[in-house]
């Protein structure tokens, strides 16, 4: 019984420190390395790992997704989204509940929860509708059917926001290969292709839409900028050439070939690029860390566990049982304390902006 105490104990210990188990290791891309990658997101420079999950959560309610019998983990779901657009929009991510929403979409009855954008395509103008007038109504007023085309409306307006972050006019995806670069910004119209400027117009487009700055700040500059204002802003004379701009269109040009050893090339490129940027701080790799450990759901589980052992001990009247709960339940709290320590450090500010971060703050008091 002795060996038996010690080992539920050790083992509820060792929740909060082992590794999770990644699927990134049994990828040909380097997932981990690209997640890692710092972008400019709702205000904070974060790494592209927490926009992925975060965002994913957001519309399906689950950090990785099932797709045609593979496991998809988020930053996989999001690359998809930035550089496979056809192969993004078949994917289910779009949690409805709502029955008079499925009904919408021609599907009648099933317990299927999760649909893709291309099953919500061709109700795009009845949805848009509904929202408009949903908006038109007070709160108090809007029925069931109504908060829920809300909610479906802004994630469809998020899942539009991130494929305009990242996306290259695939049609002319050539165009923007070698002969991009040797381009000089007075270059002269009559020696580019029509279908470039067509290109042009649409980088533009795309400009006013990215939520996801990924190019640091260059020089004595202090402003992040997107995917597609590097490639336009290039263009100017006045512009010089942002470092890594160049390894991250060659991230997109080899994922959508396929190319996973180009690709991996490419992003150890803008790694090395990137350690000249001084404006990337040390809270984009704690960042990382708290996304990698996850203090907050270990110590949930590590809670969970010490709730049992005093169970059993009240029902086998085992004194030991609560000492080792006990302990337990003190390096939990002691694992939770300093996951909400690093995510004040993160945020700058005490993490109680959300339902979510402020029941992690409640149920630490």
């Amino acid at each position: 019984m002795t060996y038996l105490k010690w080992i539920i104990g050790l083992s509820l210990a060792a929740l909060l420190f082992i590794p999770i188990p990644s699927l990134h290791s049994h990828k040909s891309y380097n997932w981990g390395a690209f997640g890692r990658i710092p972008v400019l997101h709702a205000g904070r420079v974060k790494p592209l790992e927490s926009v992925a999950r975060l965002s994913l959560i957001q519309l399906s309610g689950k950090q990785t997704i099932r797709f045609e019998k593979k496991q998809y983990e988020a930053i996989e779901w999001l690359a998809c989204v930035f550089w496979a657009a056809e192969k993004a929009d078949k994917m289910p991510v779009f949690r409805i509940y709502n029955p008079n929403i499925v009904a919408l979409m021609g599907i009648e009855g099933g317990k299927k929860k999760l649909f893709s954008f291309q099953n919500l395509q061709g109700i795009l103008p009845q949805l848009d509708r509904e929202a408009q007038r949903a908006e038109e109504m007070l709160p108090a007023e809007r029925t069931s059917f109504q908060k829920d085309i809300l909610i479906l409306n802004h994630q469809l307006l998020l899942y539009a926001y991130l494929k305009y972050s990242f996306d290259i006019p695939s049609s002319h995806i050539g165009l923007w290969g070698p002969s991009y670069w040797q381009l000089s910004p007075q270059f002269s119209s009559q020696a580019v292709p029509v279908s470039f400027f067509e290109s042009i117009q649409k980088l533009r487009f795309m400009t006013g839409l990215a939520s996801i700055k990924v190019l640091p700040p260059v020089s004595n500059q202090r402003k992040w900028h997107s995917f597609s204002e590097g490639l336009l802003t290039r263009l100017l004379p006045v512009q010089k050439d942002n470092p890594v701009l160049k390894s991250f269109l060659d991230m997109a040009v080899a994922y959508q070939a396929n190319r996973s050893d180009s690709f991996n090339q490419a992003l150890e490129r803008y790694q090395q690029q990137l350690k000249a940027c001084k404006s990337i701080g040390w809270s984009v790799k704690l960042d990382y860390v708290l996304l990698s450990w996850a203090p907050f759901y270990r110590a949930m589980l590590v809670y969970c566990g010490v709730f049992t052992l005093v169970f059993f001990a009240w029902l086998l009247d085992k004194p030991a049982l609560i000492r080792i709960a006990y302990r337990c339940a003190t390096l939990s709290f002691f694992c939770h304390s300093v996951g909400i320590v690093m995510r004040m450090l993160v945020m700058g500010r005490p993490p109680v902006t959300n339902l979510y971060t402020s029941a992690v703050c409640v149920g630490w008091v």
